[in-house]
């Protein structure tokens, strides 16, 4: 399993984790992950928050959130996907 280039803010491998009302600003990972990644034995649960993502110059990876694990969003979440052009 490779370690780096995944979760650009946060990546949670194991356990569960818990986010609420936080903001996630231009976040990028090389390889999974743009803002967060969550491998098989971890778990998010996601609330009331906002992402912002732009494509970072050196990689593909505008995405907001990757998941191998178990995910569970409540209430409102924000999401702001654009490219910008180099």
């Amino acid at each position: 399993m490779q370690l780096v280039g995944k979760g650009g803010a946060v990546r949670i491998q194991r356990g569960k984790a818990y986010i609420t009302s936080c903001r996630f600003l231009n976040n990028s990972a090389s390889i999974l992950g743009g803002s967060i990644m969550v491998d098989a034995d971890g778990q998010l649960e996601l609330k009331d928050s906002y992402f912002e993502n732009a494509k970072h110059p050196t990689t593909q990876m505008a995405d907001v959130l990757e998941s191998r694990g178990a995910v569970t969003l409540v209430c409102r979440i924000y999401l702001i996907n654009f490219i910008q052009h180099f």
